[in-house]
């Protein structure tokens, strides 16, 4: 069975391939899947997040489709998930990806 790390790159890889345009069902799917692992996973699913880039992305699919409540939702989920669990590192990141200012 795979690791946390392989699960968190796989729900990133889904992210990536429904951007820009892709359909939002595809990627709150894959939001939700990844808020999941993020909550079960602790800090080693945290940090393989980190190290895909998946602030960035967040940012990204957050961009792409602002009406959409529920989406917004889900990624604020997952961003908070992250910063809970790698603290200034995920802050940092967070500033850079121009989620925060």
């Amino acid at each position: 069975m795979a690791g946390p790390r392989a699960a968190v790159e796989a729900a990133l890889q889904s992210m990536r391939a429904a951007l820009p345009a892709g359909p939002v069902e595809a990627l709150r799917n894959a939001a939700v899947r990844l808020s999941g692992l993020l909550s079960s996973g602790g800090s080693e699913a945290a940090n393989a997040a980190m190290d895909s880039g998946c602030l960035e992305l967040l940012v990204d699919a957050a961009h792409a489709h602002l009406g959409n409540a529920e989406l917004q939702r889900w990624l604020l989920s997952v961003l908070g998930n992250v910063a809970e669990r790698c603290g200034d590192a995920a802050a940092a990141a967070a500033v850079r990806a121009g989620a925060v200012a």
